[in-house]
């Protein structure tokens, strides 16, 4: 089953649709960020976000698996690589703790 069709707002094939594309991990993975571009990783550890179907199949911050928050291949140079504890994804945008790590990495 697909579960393609109309929404609300949007329109979509269906998820056989987009597995048959293939996926753009690898293109984006081998494609890199070249070591002169300090890149920072700012993961949250916690999956409860209201109101969303929370990733919940593996450790998360409710969307992005913690594994895949933190994996550096191809960071040509990883300058910070932090797991807020008790954040999830939304909250790493404007907790205190992640605004303070955002502003230690810049100092």
């Amino acid at each position: 089953m697909s579960y393609g069709g109309l929404g609300f707002y949007t329109y979509g094939y269906g998820i056989n649709y987009a597995m048959n594309q293939g996926s753009l991990v690898n293109t984006i993975r081998s494609a890199g960020i070249p070591g002169s571009v300090a890149t920072y990783l700012l993961c949250g550890d916690t999956n409860d976000i209201p109101t969303i179907h929370n990733e919940h199949t593996g450790p998360s911050d409710g969307v992005v698996f913690i594994a895949s928050c933190t994996d550096t291949t191809g960071i040509g140079s990883v300058a910070g690589n932090v797991v807020m504890n008790g954040l999830n994804h939304l909250k790493l945008g404007w907790a205190e703790a992640a605004m303070a790590q955002i502003n230690a990495w810049l100092q």
